[in-house]
């Protein structure tokens, strides 16, 4: 996820955090105006275009 970050149009507003205090399975993006935290599995179906279950 760093390296794609990092080569895309995003890289210039976002930074990707570590922080042990999240779930390993999460992910904490930061720009200037804050942070917020995404699970990878709901991440990786938004950007395959998957569904959510109901």
């Amino acid at each position: 996820m760093a390296e794609w970050l990092a080569d895309s149009r995003f890289s210039e507003h976002w930074q990707l955090k570590r922080d042990a205090t999240i779930a390993s399975d999460s992910l904490r993006l930061s720009d200037a105006n804050g942070a917020f935290d995404i699970a990878w599995a709901d991440l990786r179906k938004g950007l395959l275009g998957v569904e959510p279950a109901a």
